[in-house]
Parts: structure tokens; C-alpha cells; sequence
């Protein structure tokens, strides 16, 4: 993936020389993470508490913006792409002696790979395909407060990390617009790997199913809905 990635930022710097355009954009919109895994620990640490709790944020869809750049061609294209995500979740519990919450913040970093290509048009829209892949580097933070009094009890901060793959099919529609592309972005993003989070500090500290034992994944599977502008920079001759 790394030499794939090198081969094609080194495809796009000289590109200039000879393709029929190149762009660069930004793309902005909502992710839909399922989460499963880490919705299930947090049922599992609400079913611990031993006072009355409730989850008032179970990992929502949540913005997500996602720099790129691209070697256009008319009917195909191609490019490198980074992206930035993340969503929560927040337990808490609360009354006249005192307060606790349990956040987990969850957040993606995503350098990738895409590919274009046109289906059709109708009246100045443009129908194409697209599809990506690339590498998921995902980290969590969990915090737990408790306070009684106005006195903290518990205060404690975890973070943790893991390693995975991405494959993203969508489509889009597109109007051009003198230098300017509008898109209207949908896809469905499918997480690849084994990779479990665990501790930054030491890979062997799993996070875990506090039932099965089992290792826990970020689980960033879901729907994309995005909208995107892209500007060309080297218009063809």
C-alpha cells in the first residue's frame, strides 16, 4: 500500500507534463460508523455501575472533511486522498451527591487511494463511479470521571490505537462550473484487518470484550454521504 501510495503522489507532482487536467478539492460531509463492537463495551460498562446511568451519545454520525488531489482525465480519473473523522459516546449519571462519566472519543486518520470513473449525464450533471482504499490509523480515548461532593473520586485517561484498511465503493454527481466542480458524494465504507486497539504505549494491552475476552476493532463500517469542490489547477491545451 505504502509503494502504491509513493507511486502515485510521484504520478500526480509530474503529471502536469501530460495529463488533461489536474484538480485539487475538498470534500465535506457526514460518516455513519457502526461502532458495534465498542457499543457493546459500553452496555457492558453501563451493566457495571452500580448506581442508575444512561448513554446520552452512542457514537452519532459525525463531520468529516477529506483533502485531495487528482490527475483528470474525460471520462476516468485518479488520486490521492487524506482523510479526517470521528465521532463518541458519553455514559453518565447523575444527582444531588455527585456525577460520573465515561467518554470514549474515537478518531480516524485516513491517507488512501481513488478512482473515478464516468457513467453518464443528464441536462449539466455528470454520473460517475468511484472507488477508494487505503490505510485506517485510528486512536480512542477513554476517560472516566466520578465525583461525589464536588470531590473527585475517579480520574482516569486510556488511549489506545490500531492499524486497519479501508475499501470505499460510491458515486457521485457532478456540475461544472467554469474551474470548479461541485460533487454530491455517497459511499459505504468497508474496514479490512485483524487490527484490535490497543494501549499506545504497549501493543500487547488489548481492549476487550469484558464477556468473550475477545479483542475489539474500531469498526468504522458505515455510510458516507459528502459533498465536495474541486478546482483544476492545470486546465488541458
Amino acid at each position: 500500500m505504502k509503494k502504491v501510495f509513493l507511486s502515485l503522489v510521484i504520478l500526480i507532482s509530474t503529471g502536469s507534463l501530460w495529463s488533461q487536467e489536474v484538480k485539487t478539492g475538498i470534500q465535506y460531509g457526514i460518516a455513519f460508523s457502526s461502532m458495534e463492537e465498542l457499543r457493546v463495551l459500553d452496555l457492558q460498562i453501563k451493566a457495571t455501575i452500580p448506581f442508575s446511568t444512561k448513554i446520552v451519545a452512542d457514537f452519532p454520525g459525525y463531520w468529516y472533511y477529506k483533502p485531495m488531489i487528482k490527475l483528470a482525465y474525460k471520462k476516468f480519473s485518479v488520486g490521492i486522498e487524506y482523510t479526517f473523522n470521528s465521532t463518541g459516546s458519553r455514559i453518565s449519571g447523575k444527582d444531588y451527591s455527585g456525577e460520573y462519566l465515561l467518554d470514549m472519543r474515537i478518531r480516524r486518520n485516513s491517507p488512501g487511494i481513488f478512482a473515478e470513473y464516468y457513467l453518464h449525464s443528464f441536462k449539466n450533471f455528470g454520473i460517475w463511479i468511484s472507488s477508494s482504499g487505503g490505510i485506517l490509523f485510528t486512536s480512542l480515548t477513554l476517560k472516566q470521571d466520578l465525583s461525589v461532593i464536588n470531590t473527585s473520586l475517579t480520574n482516569n485517561s486510556f488511549s489506545f490505537k490500531a492499524k486497519n484498511y479501508f475499501f470505499q465503493p460510491g458515486a457521485k454527481l457532478v456540475y461544472p462550473w467554469h474551474s470548479f466542480d461541485f460533487e454530491f458524494n455517497a459511499g459505504y465504507l468497508i474496514e479490512l484487518g485483524s487490527g484490535a486497539l490497543h494501549e499506545e504505549k504497549d501493543s500487547r494491552q488489548l481492549l476487550v470484550n469484558m464477556v468473550s475476552d475477545e479483542p475489539i476493532k474500531p469498526g468504522w463500517n458505515g455510510f458516507i454521504l459528502g459533498f465536495t469542490i474541486n478546482y483544476t489547477l492545470k486546465k488541458s491545451k
